[in-house]
């Protein structure tokens, strides 16, 4: 895999003060409108699954992988063939990083990150090696982030920031209005996800056309991935 810049040491695990902020719906409101209809998203640091449940709700199919949950977007990624635009709130200790391994996807996508990161050097060189403009999506104030050690305690807004794109933005710099918070998010907590069963391979397996001679076969191999740490159903795409 190439790098337009060398990667940190440690790995891609979320572990800086500003690393872990769960974005409220009125965090991704503003960008809603610039995802293409019906778009298959890759939510790659999902987290919670928070921003997740928003693009759900707008009507997306996403697909939520974590490095928490085994997959290190910087090392690692989908088929290109199962998704279509890479939506996430990258951990702001490697924001750089993200912007380069977006680039290197090739897909459109939509990052959020600290406000100051486009007029950064260090992004202006990611983006040059790339040879491809991002656009900016500049939100008009702060969005109340839900911390996981304090909620939304002191209003969860450490910085501003802004959400910087690439292939989905019609023009390089567009101002964005932030919606009022809907109070009922402070209350709502993302869907437990369950851990497929067995039963649940093989009938993803039978789905894939895979013939009836190898489904048992094949279900084998796939359990015995999901037994490393899948832990979603709707994760079997990975495979």
């Amino acid at each position: 895999m190439s790098r337009t810049v060398p990667q940190q040491s440690r790995p891609a695990k979320s572990g800086a003060g500003y690393d872990k902020c769960w974005t409220p719906w009125h965090g991704v409101a503003p960008l809603l409108p610039y995802l293409p209809a019906g778009a298959r998203i890759w939510e790659c640091c999902a987290g919670a699954g928070w921003l997740a449940q928003w693009l759900r709700e707008a009507g997306h199919a996403v697909i939520a992988t974590d490095y928490e949950s085994g997959h290190d977007a910087l090392t690692w990624s989908l088929c290109p063939d199962d998704y279509d635009v890479i939506v996430t709130n990258v951990p702001f200790s490697l924001k750089y990083q993200f912007i380069a391994r977006c680039y290197d996807l090739g897909k459109p996508w939509a990052l959020l990150v600290p406000y100051s990161t486009p007029f950064a050097a260090t992004a202006k060189r990611i983006r040059d090696a790339a040879g491809k403009p991002w656009e900016e999506l500049r939100l008009n104030k702060r969005i109340n982030f839900c911390m996981p050690d304090s909620g939304f305690q002191n209003n969860g807004a450490q910085m501003t920031t802004i959400w910087l794109c690439h292939g989905l933005l019609p023009a390089p710099i567009i101002d964005a209005e932030v919606p009022e918070p809907r109070p009922e998010h402070r209350l709502i907590k993302p869907e437990k996800r369950r851990k497929p069963t067995r039963d649940d391979v093989v009938c993803w397996v039978e789905q894939r056309g895979i013939g009836p001679l190898h489904v048992q076969q094949v279900a084998d191999l796939v359990w015995e991935a999901v037994k490393l740490g899948v832990p979603t159903i709707d994760q079997l795409a990975l495979f």
